[in-house]
């Protein structure tokens, strides 16, 4: 594989798991997916 692809892989799977750590941690959940997007 190569090593871009890699490394954008491993980014987009931090990303996503930052993502679910911040909506579970905030108040209002529905506000912030609505800010996310």
């Amino acid at each position: 594989m190569d090593s871009l692809a890699f490394s954008l892989i491993l980014l987009s799977a931090l990303m996503h798991a930052l993502w679910n750590l911040l909506v579970k941690q905030s108040v209002d959940k529905t506000a912030y997916i609505w800010w996310m997007f």
